[in-house]
């Protein structure tokens, strides 16, 4: 059996299916054995299912095995579950003979890299034996399987083969047990086990005393000295390196499982050895606490884990006590006195000064393009000020050791998004973690730290504290969330520590150290690896025993919140400039390109890859368009600043004559118009001196246009309308909207006369009964007009808006009919045409607002929102509710991207103020 099958439920059920009466035909009959000894001895897992009937038909309610069974392997246990549970629900014998009977199951490790499973069953009289008859035969009859028979020191083994004649399983029956298998070398060690009468596992799990006043479905013993070989076989990296040196993690341990709908609940104790070698001592005389950092936590966290110290004396006691047994301690202390000796202090003195009561790691997801950017260690400390000082006295003596170009002890200023400020001091030893801790916390680097409240934050680089900082400031605390007050409401909060994890999240930054097969399915499934929303384990010691408590929450509706997955730099702050486009050369996907304050111009794959940077001669006015200038299917991007019209390819080399040089310096953004199916491009630019150049895309100016006369410089962009085969290109200045054709002539004395919106563009309307077809924008104090192309005016008296409000019309609640869309200052406001408002909602936006309509799905409009002072990104409903995880920080502007038709997932793509540009994935 493959070591990620899981197979626990389907060797049960393969139990009720295989037995044959050929079986019991010749077994001795040896009655009321103990079922739990016939299991192989020093196996790593064993499991204790009450009620094997009832248990089956709890997992067939459960949602939890509902989404499971979509699994590939799930799908091969569920064809085996269906058949057997239609034998039990047809067959009343074997409802009576199964229900409230006790199943033991015991995994085991075979060979390199595979799990075996095992299984025993007890009788408790003859007469069941020939109950059982019935049942077999109806089972052999509809498996279309079949029986292989020999015998191992003189007792019958039997091999039940696929009809492809490949073994299954093997079984027996021996002194009135029922017992098999998946390799033939258990089933041999278990009948001489049987034969010997032998109580190791009897022995083994002796001291457990585990009470609950809640009933559980399962109980799981696990023997510490043997968990290792199993759960290394899904790891690998440091990680597995990590987990093989804590083999003496305790002696054994008992879990109780209690499955409910929605959630798994565990909880169990652990028994030590005598000889205090376990890591469970190490919190021997440790008294259980609250924890500080819990109540601090982002909701953006991925994962977190605490360890709650009531006397560092006797922690370090302690410590020092596991490492010594376990013979780790001298290779930690010559790595301390390496580090002293090379600059002058020992880790441990700093970590036994500063630390208060706290420590642990913390996990983010905001970088995946560097793993070490989501991670920090953190110590809660007695005093800040002390701490700061004392730190800074250390980084001074290492700066004088190795001189100030190596090193320099002065903190590095940086801007929160509150306005604040956070100094981020250079740490004195980037892996001190490592060097105080050992392997259980050296996988964080600690090159930099801060202060937060009365905590100290490590981490790898200055920004990755600045962004961890600012999710503590700006974001949903983790303990507001419902996922976590689910998981309070099951554990004591008092415990000496605990574990905290959303398993989508993390598992990602895990991918080099999870075996690669595990990883590869854990990404097929995705979908459903989404639906397990958290994970939290809490443990503390009480005179020998560590007490467990734990809680695995499920939810099929579950839509995981944004999270920021990779955050990349630019070599200058961004200026708001950032594209999403296509690339030919890629299949549905999508590139990113931004712009920096310096005008270095970039392109960013999707996943942050820099692709390229050129220089540009000024910021980018408008949008990038793209075109296909060669007619060969492939893709360029068109865009001006104020001095040059560019044409880049895909590489983002010039295309032939560009950048061409404008004559008058532009005033906004470029336009492209196509003409005649196509055929004719031409790129419209607003220069000053109140004129408009008129270009082909090979870049040669065209003759022959003639620009109205203007009151001022073109407002907002230049627009083209084909209606009834005539082309309409429709500009405006600031008291006057024009409609001319191809050479600038006006149509049908279409010259309006009204203050237009300068934020706002015109927008095709047809849908209106008895009007025709006309543009629709609104003027700079918000009312309605309507431009038909017969040089006629109409207008919608509105509520008045300032001459900052956006205006979009669009069917937002997928009706069939559009509506008005306003955001004006802290308000959004939804009309339908005939001006009547239908909702309205108040926000924290800013004056400045970046508003466009976000297409989720084909059938899932939203209305995004930045407020560029607040820096918040607002996704809403018709009716101005909010996205949950709205919203998300951002400045400037935001895109988004869609890889293909995958509607599950979509991607929003902002920057800050501290020259990064990041990337969210909205589920």
């Amino acid at each position: 059996m493959n070591k990620r099958s899981l197979g626990l439920v389907g060797v049960l059920m393969i139990a009720c299916l295989i037995v044959s009466w050929f079986v019991f035909r010749q077994a001795n009959q040896f009655i009321g054995t103990n079922a739990f000894n016939a299991l192989p001895n020093a196996s790593p897992v064993i499991l204790r299912i009450g009620n094997t009937l009832g248990f089956s038909g709890k997992l067939n309610d459960s949602e939890l095995w509902k989404s499971f069974v979509k699994l590939p392997v799930g799908k091969q246990i569920d064809s085996k579950v269906k058949i057997v549970d239609s034998l039990l629900v047809n067959n009343q014998t074997a409802r009576s003979l199964f229900k409230g009977r006790p199943l033991f199951l015991s995994l085991n490790k075979v060979g390199k890299d595979e799990m075996s499973i095992q299984g025993t069953f007890g009788f408790e009289s003859i007469t069941e034996l020939k109950m059982v008859k019935d049942i077999l035969r109806t089972a052999i009859k509809h498996s279309h399987l079949s029986l292989e028979k020999k015998r191992y020191d003189g007792y019958p083994v039997w091999t039940i083969l696929s009809p492809d004649k490949k073994p299954i399983v093997y079984l027996s029956f021996n002194h009135g047990v029922f017992i098999f298998s998946d390799h033939d070398i258990f089933i041999e060690q278990m009948i001489r086990q049987l034969i010997q009468k032998d109580l190791s596992n009897e022995n083994i799990f002796k001291t457990l005393t585990l009470k609950s006043k809640q009933p559980r479905d399962v109980k799981i013993f696990l023997n510490h000295k043997k968990t290792n070989d199993l759960i290394l076989m899904a790891f690998c990296g440091r990680f597995k390196k990590g987990i093989s040196k804590t083999k003496h993690f305790a002696k054994v341990s008992e879990l109780g499982v209690r499955i409910e709908n929605h959630a798994i609940i565990l909880d169990g104790i652990s028994m030590e050895e005598a000889t205090k070698r376990d890591l469970m001592s190490v919190l021997e005389g440790q008294k259980p606490m609250r924890s500080l950092m819990i109540r601090e936590l982002p909701s953006s966290v991925s994962y977190a884990s605490t360890v709650r110290l009531s006397s560092k004396d006797v922690f370090q006691s302690n410590y020092k006590r596991f490492l010594i047994k376990n013979h780790q301690y001298d290779k930690l202390h010559m790595r301390q006195m390496s580090v002293k000796k090379k600059y002058g202090f020992e880790p441990f003195e700093i970590f036994y000064h500063v630390l208060g009561r706290e420590l642990g790691i913390i996990y983010t997801q905001s970088n995946r393009l560097d793993e070490q950017q989501n991670r920090f260690f953190w110590l809660d400390i007695n005093n800040v000020s002390d701490s700061r000082k004392y730190m800074l006295g250390v980084a001074k003596k290492v700066e004088q050791i190795v001189g100030k170009d190596r090193f320099n002890a002065d903190p590095l200023n940086y801007s929160l998004v509150n306005g604040k400020r956070l100094k981020v001091y250079r740490s004195p030893d980037r892996q001190f973690c490592g060097h105080v801790l050992g392997h259980l916390f050296g996988s964080v680097e600690t090159k930099y730290y801060c202060f937060y409240k009365s905590f100290m934050l490590f981490a790898s680089s200055p920004q990755a504290l600045v962004n961890l900082v600012n999710q503590f400031n700006n974001s949903k605390k983790l303990v507001d969330t419902d996922l976590y007050q689910h998981y309070g409401a099951t554990v004591n909060h008092y415990t000496s520590f605990s574990m905290f994890m959303r398993p989508r999240k993390f598992i990602p930054f895990w991918k080099d150290n999870i075996h690669r097969d595990t990883y590869k399915w854990l990404e097929v499934e995705d979908k459903t690896l989404m639906k397990f929303t958290a994970m939290g384990w809490s443990m503390y010691y009480d005179e020998g025993t560590l007490h467990h408590e734990g809680r695995l929450t499920f939810d099929p509706e579950f839509c995981d919140e944004p999270s920021k997955v990779w955050t990349v730099k630019l070599d200058a702050p961004y200026n708001g400039k950032i594209f999403t486009v296509e690339d030919h050369s890629i299949d549905s996907e999508y590139r990113i390109l931004v712009q920096d304050e310096d005008n270095g111009f970039y392109m960013f794959s999707k996943d942050g890859v820099l692709l390229w940077k050129i220089p540009l001669d000024g910021p980018i006015l408008g949008k990038v368009k793209m075109v296909d200038y060669y007619r060969n299917k492939k893709v360029q991007y068109l865009f001006n600043t104020s001095r040059s019209i560019y044409l880049l390819d895909k590489n983002g080399n010039n295309v032939d004559h560009y950048p061409v040089k404008l004559t008058n310096e532009a005033v906004t953004g470029l336009s492209l118009f196509s003409y005649d199916n196509g055929l004719q491009k031409r790129v419209f630019v607003p220069v000053q001196n109140k004129e408009i150049e008129v270009y082909s895309l090979t870049g040669d100016r065209i003759q022959g246009w003639s620009t109205q006369p203007l009151i001022s410089n073109i407002v907002g962009p230049i627009q083209h309308f084909e209606v009834g085969k005539k082309d309409y290109i429709v500009y405006s200045d600031n008291e006057k909207t024009y409609m001319v054709d191809r050479r600038g002539r006006v149509r049908n004395d279409a010259i309006f006369y009204f203050k237009r919106s300068q934020q706002n563009p015109f927008f095709l309307e047809e849908d209106l009964p008895n009007l025709s077809s006309h543009i629709v924008t609104s003027s700079s104090d918000g009312m309605v007009y309507r431009l038909f192309f017969d040089g006629s005016l109409r207008h919608v008296e509105m509520v008045h808006m300032s001459n900052l409000h956006k205006f979009i019309p669009e069917d937002i609640d997928l009706d069939g009919k559009s509506e008005y869309i306003y955001v004006d200052h802290n308000k959004m406001s939804i009309y339908d045409k005939n001006g009547s408002l239908e909702h309205q909602k108040r926000l924290t936006l800013s004056k400045l607002n970046v508003v466009k309509v976000v297409h989720v799905s084909p059938n899932n409009l939203k209305l995004g929102i930045l407020g560029d002072e607040n820096r918040e990104i607002h996704w809403l409903d018709e009716d101005g509710s909010e996205m949950s995880g709205f919203p998300l920080y951002g400045r400037y502007n935001f895109v988004t991207g869609r890889c293909g038709t995958d509607y599950n997932k979509l991607d929003l793509i902002s920057g800050d103020e501290n020259c990064n540009i990041f990337k969210y994935e909205v589920n």
